[in-house]
């Protein structure tokens, strides 16, 4: 049974200890002609025939760029499952999958090769989760922790897994939710878009997408200090009441904040067959854009700091460390025995990162 009705709605904001916004995210349609962005709110009486993509963004704390390389990671995704021409309905959910995956090493290497054309957006790197529906099927992909969420008969789902050690710990049990968001290093990742392609494991996979739905993609400063009930209680209390999906994302925008959220917050929520609405309703026609991008550009004063402790840099400040610590010892050393040599540090030091399969 195809959903009848497809509706959404998207909000970001810097929050409330952050001076510039690093997520981003975006709404697109697949048409025979291309891409076709949509407004950050709207509706379709029916799903595209090549399928309608949503996804999130968050541009790695304490790396340059961040928001350079979200926004490059929303529009690029847009743009690489653009250029499939067949319509993924038909398809085994295998090939569609390949697609996805084909799409998001294609954004990995967008954002390795924008990173390496600037020294000032060097080692630039970002989060994604994205849902791409067609059809009945929707099919997902995760890189890192943002995160997306499936809302079905009162019960919320994390269909994402955190690309972490503490996401894993969280998963298999050994620590708490709670005390997940209280260990140390819990915002350092194993995986990121703009790290070497080889090293790149995208999560991808598909799930069954029935009337009623709501699907909730949001970046990490959501979940900074509300935990899985806080959302299921809030998107329960909402769908009772049978509020638009506006309503509801403004409603977890406000939670995140009340909770003193210490991080950009991004909410992007999409239900099938809405309730909200009455199917004789108008559609709203997505409106075109110059790119596929939701997110306030900030003033160059407004990028004051980076995102402090946060995500990915260990290891690069680890290399550069130990390079310059190899240098000095050969200096020191020259000097001593009158021989002195130079040994070259490494030219472009990359993040060292443990990849895992999916679960």
């Amino acid at each position: 049974m195809n959903p009848s009705m497809i509706e959404w709605a998207g909000r970001t904001d810097a929050g409330l200890m952050r001076e510039n916004n690093e997520d981003a995210f975006a709404v697109a349609a697949l048409e025979e002609t291309g891409a076709r962005v949509c407004e950050p709110e709207g509706q379709l009486q029916a799903i595209p025939e090549r399928g309608l993509i949503l996804s999130v963004a968050d541009g790695v704390g304490g790396q340059s760029a961040g928001e350079v390389a979200s926004a490059l990671a929303v529009a690029g995704l847009v743009e690489e499952l653009a250029r499939f021409q067949e319509s993924p309905r038909p398809l085994p959910s295998r090939e569609c999958g390949r697609r996805l995956e084909t799409a998001v090493r294609s954004v990995n290497g967008r954002i390795r090769q924008e990173a390496a054309a600037d020294p000032g957006k060097r080692d630039m790197a970002a989060t994604l989760s994205c849902l791409w529906l067609a059809g009945h099927r929707g099919f997902f992909g995760q890189v890192g922790d943002s995160r997306l969420y499936r809302f079905r008969g009162g019960e919320l789902m994390q269909l994402s897994h955190d690309q972490s050690e503490v996401g894993r710990a969280v998963r298999t049990g050994k620590i708490s939710e709670a005390d997940g968001k209280i260990t140390l290093g819990r915002n350092f990742l194993d995986q990121a878009l703009g790290i070497r392609d080889e090293r790149l494991a995208p999560e991808i996979d598909w799930i069954e997408v029935l009337p009623g739905d709501v699907f909730l993609l949001c970046s990490d400063g959501l979940v900074d200090r509300l935990h899985d009930s806080d959302l299921a209680d809030c998107l329960g209390d909402m769908l009772g009441r049978r509020e638009s999906l506006r309503v509801m994302a403004e409603a977890l925008m406000r939670k995140a904040e009340e909770s003193q959220s210490r991080d950009n917050v991004t909410v992007l929520l999409v239900r099938t067959d809405g309730t909200s609405v009455p199917r004789s309703a108008p559609v709203v026609a997505p409106a075109p854009a110059p790119a596929p991008i939701f997110v306030p550009a900030p003033a160059p004063s407004a990028r004051v700091e980076e995102k402090k402790g946060r995500r990915f840099p260990v290891a690069t400040i680890t290399m550069v460390a130990i390079a310059l610590l190899a240098a000095a010892i050969g200096v020191a050393a020259g000097y001593l025995l009158g021989s002195a040599q130079s040994k070259p540090a490494p030219s472009e030091p990359l993040p060292a990162v443990t990849t895992s399969p999916p679960d």
